[in-house]
């Protein structure tokens, strides 16, 4: 199967999806391990440009996928407003988004996954990926790699959590720590 992008000279853009230009497989991992998109192409939406991050980390680790970026910089923030119109405003954009022929969704907003992504994954029949679970293994990630003690009875974490107010509320991200 080739790409449907003109050719680039970047590898996979025009070649042969399974492999780089060099020949190599361009998938790191074993093959049952690997998640086979149809067309492909995986929607970033987002309450304002933050996430772009995600979306730049997501292209520099698969960049032979299609991304659909979406940012609603016009409401950002959505965890300062009442939650009925946080959602209203979220449920609009990933209606629009969820319209393309999309193989995964990726919610690059806290406030979005901390209290919608059950609610989209339900309503979406696609897999939906939140920011919460990678924001917490990073912020341990971090943790452990510093000279802070450590207890074994996770009273004394120092883990500095900022957020919007439904976001912090939700207590996404505490149940998410305390999970690893």
């Amino acid at each position: 199967r080739t790409s449907q992008r003109p050719s680039d000279g970047k590898p996979g853009h025009g070649a042969n999806r399974s492999q780089s230009h060099h020949g190599r497989p361009i998938w790191p991992v074993p093959i049952e391990r690997r998640t086979f998109l149809k067309n492909r192409t995986i929607g970033v939406v987002d309450s304002g440009l933050g996430g772009l991050t995600v979306l730049k980390e997501l292209v520099r680790l698969q960049p032979d996928n299609h991304y659909l970026y979406f940012g609603d910089a016009g409401h950002a923030p959505y965890g300062g407003r009442p939650i009925p119109v946080m959602k209203r405003l979220a449920y609009r954009m990933v209606s629009f988004v969820a319209q393309q022929p999309l193989d995964a969704l990726v919610l690059a907003c806290n406030t979005m996954s901390s209290s919608l992504i059950e609610d989209f994954r339900r309503d979406l029949h696609l897999p939906v990926i939140g920011t919460i679970q990678a924001g917490a293994r990073a912020a341990m990630e971090a943790y452990e790699a510093s000279p802070h003690p450590k207890t074994q009875d996770h009273i004394s974490w120092d883990i500095g959590i900022t957020g919007t107010e439904i976001t912090i509320r939700s207590g996404a991200f505490h149940r998410a720590l305390f999970a690893l």
